[in-house]
């Protein structure tokens, strides 16, 4: 099975679907800007602060290209600004199957 990548505006359910799939398909569940919190060990707003967006970026690209060699299963919903980068499309399609999450304001 090719993994999902849920991609979306704040609010459009990325964490909530992507839990449920993940559980459907017993596997991971990974959150990109929760994990580049745990890995930096404090929050985006921060790194933006003291690093700026371009460092914030890098760090986008740099973790999918480890997640893109990965073996295992997984369901990963991305930050809103990780597609800007052409790159970065590029890896998240080689990752698994992109999903847009639409949602309205109800």
């Amino acid at each position: 099975m090719k993994r999902v990548v849920l991609m979306g505006f704040m609010g459009a359910g990325k964490t909530t679907i992507g839990k449920a799939l993940a559980k459907e398909f017993s596997c991971g569940f990974i959150d990109t800007d929760e994990m580049i919190e745990q890995v930096q060990g404090r929050k985006i707003s921060e790194i933006f602060e003291k690093e700026g967006e371009s460092a914030f970026r890098d760090m986008e690209t740099e973790l999918l290209r480890k997640l893109q060699n990965r073996t295992d299963m997984f369901v990963l919903s991305i930050g809103g600004g990780m597609p800007v980068r052409e790159e970065n499309r590029a890896l998240l399609r080689d990752i698994g199957t992109v999903v847009y999450l639409k949602a309205t304001k109800e």
